[in-house]
């Protein structure tokens, strides 16, 4: 880290409920954006005008320090794996569209005697925009990994052996999904990282079906189990702790991503129909505890999740093993649901962003 020493105005677990408080009063449309200049004056504040620091929380990044949930959901790992390691203009740039879909409340400390709230100029305007990628399918087979990028080509890998789960995460924090996979015979993950190497862990008892995911809110994947028997979702946490939430009945399949866009994963299940002439439904909870359904799909599919529009929102999709079809659900953003044919009959569907 280069610049001051000194570390920007210290954040604590009440400063961020006064900032979510003040960010649920402030109108979006009290400011959406702002000049290189403003963005100079809440730096100052925020970090000392440092583009290269880290709070002394580990949470906050850069001069404007955006946290990773935010930096992931905005786009900005299409930058950098981090904010404090993009450039000025590109965090302005993630900043910018924080600011106009929350508002100045992610500054709250920050607002006054910066002109952030008043100050509407833009401050790049032929800068481009980050590209969120897309999630893609793939599929495992007794180890081998077959996985299908954009353009309709094929990556093959081998991670894993006959009777293991496929997992996908971000393991590293790197803005991009790596390979895993879950040994039910001693509830074991193993991680492989982008240089080839891998690390295990135990975790979850005898019959635990997993579903890692960005639990902690800090740009890296956790690992987590779902117990049938309870219907009960288990998250580890970087600090070794666990947190449990109960979800679903009995028969379901749990999923996990990001329903709403806030850049951290939630959870949810999915019921297999019960009938020819029934479809699936997805259950997804969200933050608030609230539960919406969506109908999709026919008896004997399995369920699939991504970001299939690159929108930097979860939506779902199906597996149909008996064809080795994936459809995937585009309804949120008003687009033709895909249809792909890849693989072979009995394969496991994988998903994620690849690149």
């Amino acid at each position: 880290m280069t610049g001051p020493a000194h570390l920007p105005k210290p954040r604590t677990v009440m400063a961020v409920l006064a900032a979510a408080t003040i960010a649920s009063t402030l109108s979006i449309g009290q400011a959406s954006a702002a000049s290189v200049a403003t963005w100079d004056k809440v730096a100052a504040c925020e970090s000392t005008g440092n583009w290269s620091i880290v709070s002394s929380n580990g949470l906050y990044y850069g001069g404007l320090q955006i946290t990773m949930a935010n930096w992931k959901s905005y786009g900005g790992t299409a930058y950098a794996v981090r904010p404090d390691l993009a450039t000025k203009q590109q965090q302005i740039l993630i900043a910018e569209k924080i600011l106009a879909d929350q508002g100045t409340g992610a500054w709250w400390n920050c607002v006054s005697g910066t002109g952030l709230a008043t100050d509407h100029a833009n401050p790049y305007p032929t800068a481009p925009a980050p590209v969120i990628k897309s999630s893609v399918v793939g599929v495992f087979r007794d180890g081998t990994w077959a996985l299908r990028n954009a353009s309709g080509g094929t990556t093959t890998a081998g991670f894993g052996q006959a009777g293991d789960i496929p997992i996908t995460g971000d393991w590293d924090g790197y803005g991009h999904d790596q390979l895993g996979v879950f040994r039910p015979s001693t509830n074991t993950f193993a991680l492989r990282h982008d240089d080839g190497s891998s690390n295990s862990l135990e975790f979850g008892n005898p019959g635990d079906v997993p579903v890692p995911g960005m639990w902690d809110h800090n740009g890296h994947a956790q690992m987590a189990v779902y117990r049938p028997s309870t219907n009960t979702f288990t998250v580890r946490h970087d600090n070794g702790s666990t947190d449990s939430v109960t979800l679903g009945n009995p028969g379901d399949i749990p999923i996990v991503g990001d329903w709403d866009g806030v850049g951290h994963t939630q959870m949810g299940v999915f019921r297999p129909a019960a009938s020819d002439s029934d479809q699936n439904t997805f259950a997804l909870r969200h933050d608030d505890g609230s539960v919406s359904t969506a109908g999709y799909g026919n008896k004997g599919d399995l369920p699939v999740v991504g970001d299939w529009s690159g929108k930097g929102r979860t939506s779902f999709g199906v597996y149909r093993p008996g064809t080795a079809t994936f459809a995937l659900n585009n309804a949120y953003v008003g687009t033709a649901d895909a249809v792909i044919t890849y693989g072979n009959p009995g394969d496991m569907p994988v998903t994620g962003n690849w690149s």
